[in-house]
């Protein structure tokens, strides 16, 4: 199953051309997602759009059916000067690759491959095959949805947010995810986002209500509650407890 935002945005004819930045750059490459889009809709004369694959990368659907100038070339050297250009803008490490058009079925192999082309320690072809095919295994979907929760855990999480992503029905990647990690998917989730508040408890002087809404909870009296029920302690007593520096008021 496609995402509904990638399949409104694929042209007949195009390239895609995915993007990334060194992991210290990556969030300044998330907060120009808007100014990205606008330039390379300005660049490539066709209406882009930005769509953020997971936690490292961001997806341009790009139509080149313009005719290619002498300056640059093919589609490839397209995409390239446009990655040049944004270096030079923003004076950032953003890497890019471009690959054509895929059939709708080949959309999610193909751009697997190109995020494996981008990682710092690309794996020898032989190896690459076999993490494609690894991929779209029920292990490797479960893991991909497990790493998009661990950079993602703040957003409004669900199920069906979740297996649009990964191209599954909800049904099977409910199954699957019950399946691989012994836990269906809510209780990842509220289990992964009280475990970071306890990190922030244990080593920050943040409000309770603060933490609460950086790891997903928009009520606090919920977090409270939730946090209370799964460990058998409020956050302000665990605050006590772990964090040599507590005092004062927190909430």
């Amino acid at each position: 199953m496609l995402p509904r935002e990638i399949r409104s945005l694929m042209p007949d004819k195009g390239e895609l051309l995915l993007l990334t930045a060194e992991s210290g750059s990556l969030s300044s490459l998330f907060n120009l997602k808007a100014e990205i889009c606008q330039l390379a809709s300005q660049f490539f004369n066709y209406p882009a759009r930005c769509i953020p694959i997971d936690s490292q990368f961001l997806l341009l659907a790009v139509d080149f059916s313009i005719p290619a100038d002498e300056e640059c070339g093919n589609a490839k050297k397209r995409a390239d000067k446009f990655v040049e250009r944004l270096k030079n803008m923003y004076h950032l490490p953003f890497r890019g690759t471009s690959s054509s058009m895929p059939a709708p079925e080949q959309l999610l192999p193909t751009v697997q491959a190109m995020k494996l082309s981008l990682s710092d320690t690309p794996p020898e072809p032989s190896e690459n095959k076999q993490e494609i095919k690894n991929l779209d295994s029920a292990n490797g979907k479960v893991r991909f949805v497990c790493e998009y929760i661990s950079t993602h855990y703040q957003e409004n999480l669900s199920l069906e947010a979740l297996a649009e992503i990964s191209y599954l029905h909800p049904d099977y990647l409910s199954r699957i995810f019950k399946k691989e990690t012994g836990m269906n998917l809510n209780r990842y989730i509220k289990t992964f986002r009280l475990n970071q508040a306890c990190r922030q408890l244990e080593t920050t002087q943040q409000k309770i209500t603060a933490i609460s809404a950086s790891v997903g909870y928009q009520n606090c009296a919920y977090f409270i509650r939730s946090f209370t029920e799964h460990f058998g302690i409020s956050p302000e007593k665990y605050r006590q407890q772990h964090n040599q520096f507590s005092g004062g008021k927190s909430l």
